[in-house]
């Protein structure tokens, strides 16, 4: 009785033990929280672990380090690439503790990542049901330097419906070849590019002291060159030349009929002398 009380003692503060560890494993003040609401910028191992369980990627290993989220391309020179992985958002705001984007302020994403050179450079975003056209795209350095990638989803389902449930992350195309990997440091969402292209901006001044961001050339405004009235040429009253008028018509008839009477006149007299 006294060892079967000793065992049930240990076992006791064993669990006792455990379950202290899984109620303090995030103290109020320790527990990853998001500085933004509209940018998931915390890849914590243990909240990724079991949130990308059951995703089910597609030619993708998911892990994370102290840069972000770890994507690595599983396939060999044998496999025909499409890696891709879909991205859990309303799961991984309720692990936060935080507010999740409506759809409509999901118009446009930014992601922060920098990619192996065996990756492709092709980056898609697909809603929660897959479908041909309904996706935003953009292209990336394969450089291994951190960038900003602006995806616009403002034509696609993803900016419907109640709220943001997930989305498919083509991270690299078909000409993948083994090795390529990509790391993603954050996530953000904005419902204008306005907006986003801000962010970008922001984010580029973090990394680099001298960023200049991007400035537009100054549109001078549109002079016209004055516009004088029409003149016209002067229009010279018609002149006609003379003509003589044609012996025709009543006049020539006039004429003819005083010659036959000239001649009937020289007849008779030539007859009075006979």
């Amino acid at each position: 009785m006294k060892r079967f009380s000793r065992v049930f003692a240990v076992l006791m503060a064993l669990v006792m033990t455990v379950s202290a560890m899984s109620l303090t494993l995030y103290a109020d003040d320790e527990k990853p929280k998001l500085d933004r609401d509209n940018v998931l910028n915390v890849w914590d191992e243990e909240i990724i672990g079991k949130v990308f369980s059951t995703t089910n990627p597609n030619q993708t290993a998911l892990s994370t380090s102290e840069e972000g989220l770890v994507l690595t391309y599983t396939g060999d020179e044998t496999t025909s690439p499409d890696p891709f992985f879909t991205f859990p958002i309303a799961t991984l705001y309720k692990k936060f503790d935080a507010t999740a984007p409506t759809p409509e302020e999901a118009a446009c994403l930014v992601f922060k990542v920098k990619a192996s050179p065996e990756c492709d450079g092709m980056f898609e975003v697909f809603t929660a049901q897959p479908a041909a056209g309904d996706s935003g795209t953009a292209d990336y350095y394969c450089d291994g330097e951190w960038q900003l990638i602006f995806v616009d989803m403002y034509f696609t389902s993803l900016t419907e419906g109640r709220k943001l449930t997930t989305m498919r992350i083509d991270w690299t195309a078909t000409s993948t070849v083994p090795g390529a990997t990509m790391t993603i440091a954050s996530v953000a969402f904005f419902a204008d590019e306005d907006a986003a292209y801000n962010y970008i901006d922001e984010c580029y001044a973090e990394m680099d002291p001298n960023y200049q961001p991007p400035t537009e050339a100054p549109t001078a405004a549109p002079t016209e060159k004055p516009t004088e009235a029409p003149t016209e040429a002067p229009t010279e009253a018609p002149t006609e030349e003379a003509t003589e008028p044609e012996k025709s018509g009543c006049g020539a008839f006039v004429a003819s009929g005083a010659v036959m009477i000239l001649m009937a006149a020289a007849a008779a007299v030539a007859l009075k002398k006979n």
